[in-house]
C-alpha cells in the first residue's frame, strides 16, 4: 500500500490511511478542499479531485443541523505547493512539532539522579546504616531527594506532552489529545491503564507511523508500566507498614521499594532515550 499524506492546518504533512481519509471526507469530517499527496504524485492536490462526488455531500448532525466544513489549510499558493520530495516515489519527510532535545537531556539527568538516590538508599539499608524508616533519613538528604523526584516528574510530563504532540504530526491515526496524554496520569481509575496506552502509542508511532496500528505492543513499555504500578502499591505499605516487628518490616519494604524504583528508573531512561532517538530518526529520513 502506497503512503498517503494529508496537509494539516499548520502546513505540515501527516501520514494517513487513504481509505479512512475517504471515509472521513464522505462523512463530512474532512473538507474536500484539504490537500493530499501519495506516492507517484508530482504535487499536492485537493481531496475533491480524489473523490469528486464528496464535494456535494453535506452531512448533518442527529439534530438535523449541518456539520460545518473544516477550515482549509492556510497556504498562500496551495496550487504551487510541491510534493515534499525530489523523487516522485519518495515519501515526504516527517516534522517535529515540538523540539525534544533540551527536555530529553534535562529529563535524563533527573532520572539518572533519581537512580543514584534509590541505589544509595538501597545500599544504606542493606548495610544497616538506616532502619528503612523515612524518619531516620537526614532532613537535608530527604528534602534534596524529594526535590529531584518532583523535578523529574515535571520534566517527564512535559516530555510526554511534547512527544505526543510530535506523534500527532507523524500520523492522524492517534487516539488522544496531547493534553489528555498527560492528564490521564492524574485521574483516578483512568491512571491505571490510560497512561500505558499513551506510552505504547508514542513508542509505536515513533517506531513506524505508517504501521503503528498493526505493530505489536512493546514489551519494554509493558514491563515499565508494571513496575510503575508496583511502586505505587509499595508506597501504600511505606505509609502504613505492618506494626508487628516494625523495624524488620520497614527494612523489607525499604529494600523492595529502592530495588524496584532503581530498575524502574533504568527502564525509564532507556524508554525516554529510545523514543527520542526514534523521533529524531524519522525527521532525518
Amino acid at each position: 500500500m502506497s503512503a498517503f499524506y494529508l496537509l494539516s492546518d499548520d502546513g505540515k504533512p501527516a501520514l494517513n490511511d487513504e481509505a479512512e481519509a475517504i471515509s472521513k471526507l464522505q462523512e463530512g469530517r474532512l473538507s474536500p478542499d484539504a490537500y493530499y499527496w501519495k506516492e507517484g504524485m508530482a504535487e499536492w492536490k485537493p481531496l475533491r479531485e480524489l473523490v469528486p462526488h464528496a464535494v456535494h455531500f453535506v452531512p448533518a448532525r442527529r439534530d438535523g443541523t449541518a456539520v460545518p466544513k473544516l477550515a482549509q489549510p492556510h497556504l498562500s499558493q496551495p496550487q504551487a505547493l510541491k510534493a515534499p520530495s525530489e523523487s516522485k516515489t519518495k515519501s515526504p519527510a516527517y516534522f517535529l512539532r515540538k523540539e525534544l532535545q533540551p527536555w530529553t537531556a534535562l529529563l535524563e539527568i533527573m532520572i539518572a539522579a533519581c537512580l543514584i538516590i534509590y541505589l544509595a538508599g538501597l545500599w544504606n539499608v542493606l548495610l544497616n546504616h538506616t532502619s528503612g524508616n523515612v524518619l531516620d533519613i537526614p532532613p537535608s538528604w530527604l528534602i534534596a531527594s524529594l526535590a529531584i523526584v518532583l523535578l523529574k516528574s515535571v520534566f517527564f510530563y512535559i516530555w510526554v506532552f511534547r512527544c505526543y504532540k510530535n506523534c500527532r504530526g507523524f500520523t492522524a491515526n492517534i487516539r488522544f489529545s496531547s493534553g489528555w496524554a498527560v492528564g490521564y496520569f492524574f485521574i483516578p481509575i483512568w491512571n491505571l491503564f490510560r497512561p500505558y496506552q499513551v506510552m505504547q502509542e508514542i513508542w509505536k508511532i515513533s517506531t513506524n507511523p505508517y504501521r503503528a496500528q498493526s505493530n505489536n505492543d512493546s514489551y519494554l513499555v509493558g514491563i515499565w508500566w508494571g513496575l510503575y504500578l508496583l511502586i505505587n502499591l509499595i508506597t501504600v505499605f511505606i505509609n502504613h507498614p505492618p506494626q508487628d516487628n516494625l523495624e524488620l518490616n520497614s527494612k523489607i519494604i525499604a529494600v523492595t521499594y529502592c530495588g524496584v524504583a532503581s530498575v524502574f528508573s533504568l527502564l525509564t531512561l532507556i524508554l525516554v532515550h529510545g523514543v527520542y532517538v526514534k523521533q529524531k530518526r524519522l525527521t532525518r529520513e
